[in-house]
C-alpha cells in the first residue's frame, strides 16, 4: 500500500487547483476553437467550483463561525446566476443593452452576501470598534470613493443617464457596492491579526473581484466589452482564490480573536496612508493638465474629509502615546513620570484654597521572598491585586500610581491627617486578604504604608514625599504591616533617615 506523505489537510485544496487548473485548459482550447463565451462558461465553472471548495472546507476544518464563510458560497451561486443568466439573454438577444437582468443579478445575490460575510469575520476577529484601524480604513475608502466618482460613476452617469432610471441606478450601485466591499475589506485588513495564509488568499480574491469590477465596467463605458473580453479571466482567477482560501487549513484562524493593535503603526500602512491622503490632489493635477477639470468641489471636499480623518488619526496617536507615558504597563495605575508634576500642582492648589491634601506611600513587604518562593509572574500578580485594591477602595478623583517596584503612592485631596490615617488603615487590612497568584494558589501579602498632609504636616511637595518616605520607613523598622505617620519637626530637622527613592518623582 502507498502511503502519501502530503498533509491531510492540503489534500482537497490540491485537489482542487488540479480541477481549476483542467478548467482553464479547457478554457484555451474552447478559445482556440472559436467560441466566444469560453471564458464566461469557464467563469461560471470555476464560480460553482469555489461554491463547493468553501463548503468543502467548512466541512473538513469545522471553523469556529462558518456563517461567513457560507455566505461567501451563497456570493458565488448568486455570480453564477448571473453569468447564466447572462448567457441566455446573449443568444435569445446578441448584442444585448447594458445594464440587463444579468447585472441586477450580480448586485442582489452576490454583494451583499460578501458584505455581509466581511462584516462577520471584522466582528469575530475585533469584537470593538478598533478606532484607529477605522479611521485608516476611511481615509483609503474615502480616496477610492474620490476616484470612483472622477473615473467611474461621472461617466457612467453621462454614459446611461438618458436610459432607463433602473438601468442607470444598475450602473451606479456597482462601484457604490465595489466601495462598501472595500471599505468592510479594508477594516478587516488593518483590524490586526497574524496573516495567514487563507487571509492573504481571500483577500486577494476580493482584491482582484474589484478590480476585474472596474474594467468590466470601464469596458461598458467606452461600449469595447464583448463576450470573449479577457476581462472575465479576472473572475476565474477571483474564484480560485476564494476557493483556495477556503481549503487551506489556515481557514480556521480568520474568525480568531485578535488582540489590540500596537500603538505605533507598521511603516507599510503609513506609506498606505500617505499614498491614500495624496490621490485627491494627485487627481486634481492630472484632470487639470488633461484639460477635463469638472470636479473641483468633489475633490475639495474629499480634500477636507482627508484632512479631518488624517487630523483625528495623529490625535489619537498622540493621546495613545501620552497614555502610554503615563500608565504603568503591569498594573494600569499611573507611572512616576505623571504622579510628579500632578503633587506639585495638588499642594499649590491646597496651599490657596486651605483644602488638605493626604499623601500615603505603600510598599508590600518582603516582596523578594515572594519572587524567590513562587517565581516572578507570582510577583506581577500580587502587584496587580494591590493595584486592584487600590484603585478599588480610592475616590475616582484620587490619584493612584505605581511608583516602582513594589512601591505605591495614592493622593487625596480632602483628606487631613486623621482621614488619611483612617484610609491607610483600610488600605492595610484589605491588603490582609490572601492573593491569587495563578495556577489555583493563593499567598498572604502585607503592606507597609506611610502618610503626610498639607497643610498639616507640610507645605511644600519636597516635604510632604520626605515625610511620607520616613513614615514608610519607620513602619517597616516598627515590624511592617502597620500604617505610620511622622511629625512634620522631623522634616525641619532635617532627619533624613530612611529610604529616599520617592523624593525623585519630585525631579521627574
Amino acid at each position: 500500500m502507498v502511503t502519501s506523505t502530503e498533509p491531510a489537510g492540503r489534500r482537497p485544496l490540491a485537489w482542487f487547483l488540479w480541477w481549476q487548473g483542467l478548467l482553464i485548459v479547457v478554457m484555451v482550447a474552447l478559445a482556440a476553437a472559436g467560441h466566444d463565451l469560453a471564458a464566461t462558461v469557464v467563469a461560471a465553472a470555476t464560480g460553482l467550483s469555489a461554491a463547493g471548495a468553501v463548503v468543502v472546507g467548512v466541512r473538513w476544518f469545522r471553523p469556529a463561525r462558518p456563517a461567513a464563510w457560507l455566505l461567501l458560497a451563497g456570493a458565488q451561486v448568486g455570480f453564477v446566476a448571473g453569468i447564466v443568466i447572462f448567457m441566455i439573454d446573449d443568444r435569445l438577444l446578441p448584442g444585448q443593452s447594458f445594464p440587463g437582468p444579468a447585472d441586477a443579478t450580480y448586485l442582489v445575490g452576490q454583494y451583499p452576501l460578501i458584505i455581509a460575510a466581511l462584516v462577520l469575520f471584522v466582528r469575530a476577529r475585533s469584537p470593538g470598534w478598533q478606532r484607529a484601524a477605522l479611521i485608516d480604513a476611511a481615509v483609503l475608502a474615502t480616496s477610492a470613493a474620490l476616484a470612483a466618482w472622477v473615473y467611474l460613476l461621472r461617466p457612467a452617469t453621462a454614459e446611461f443617464g438618458t436610459g432607463a432610471t433602473g438601468g442607470l441606478i444598475i450602473v451606479v450601485t456597482y462601484p457604490v457596492m465595489d466601495l462598501i466591499v472595500l471599505a468592510v475589506a479594508l477594516r478587516f485588513t488593518l483590524g490586526g491579526g497574524e496573516r495567514v495564509p487563507a487571509r492573504s488568499l481571500l483577500l486577494g480574491s476580493f482584491a482582484v473581484s474589484l478590480a476585474t469590477d472596474t474594467l468590466y465596467l470601464l469596458e461598458r463605458i467606452a461600449g469595447t466589452f464583448t463576450p470573449e473580453s479577457p476581462t472575465s479571466a479576472g473572475y476565474i482567477v477571483a474564484g480560485v482564490l476564494l476557493g483556495a482560501a477556503a481549503l487551506h487549513p489556515s481557514m480556521t484562524g480568520l474568525a480568531e480573536r485578535v488582540d489590540a493593535p500596537p500603538l505605533e503603526p507598521t511603516p507599510a500602512r503609513l506609506g498606505l496612508l500617505a499614498a491614500g491622503a495624496l490621490i485627491a490632489p494627485v487627481i486634481l493635477v492630472v484632470e487639470h493638465l488633461r484639460g477635463t477639470l469638472r470636479d473641483v468641489l468633489v475633490i475639495a471636499a474629499a480634500c477636507a474629509v482627508l484632512f479631518l480623518l488624517v487630523f483625528v488619526r495623529m490625535s489619537g496617536l498622540v493621546a495613545a502615546h501620552r497614555r502610554h507615558a503615563i500608565t504603568d504597563p503591569l498594573t494600569g495605575l499611573y507611572t512616576r513620570r505623571f504622579f510628579g508634576p500632578t503633587l506639585a500642582v495638588e499642594v499649590t492648589r491646597s496651599g490657596r484654597s486651605g483644602v488638605p491634601l493626604g499623601l500615603l506611600l505603600l510598599d508590600v513587604d518582603h516582596f523578594k521572598r515572594i519572587n524567590d518562593g513562587f517565581g516572578h509572574p507570582a510577583g506581577d500578580a500580587v502587584l496587580r491585586v494591590v493595584a486592584a485594591r487600590l484603585t478599588g477602595r480610592c475616590r475616582s478623583g484620587d490619584i493612584v500610581a505605581r511608583y516602582g517596584g513594589e512601591e505605591f503612592a495614592v493622593l487625596v485631596p480632602g483628606a487631613g491627617p486623621d482621614r488619611i490615617a483612617e484610609i491607610a488603615e483600610g488600605l492595610r487590612r484589605a491588603m490582609t486578604e490572601p492573593m491569587p497568584i495563578g495556577d489555583g494558589q493563593e499567598v498572604a501579602v502585607t503592606v507597609s504604608i506611610g502618610t503626610a498632609t498639607v497643610p498639616a504636616d507640610a507645605g511644600s511637595p519636597e516635604d510632604v514625599v520626605r515625610l511620607a518616605d520616613m513614615a514608610l520607613y519607620a513602619a517597616k523598622e516598627g515590624g511592617r504591616n502597620r500604617v505610620m505617620a511622622v511629625p512634620a519637626h522631623a522634616v525641619r530637622a532635617g532627619n533624613g533617615a530612611g529610604s529616599t527613592s520617592m523624593s525623585a518623582m519630585l525631579s521627574v
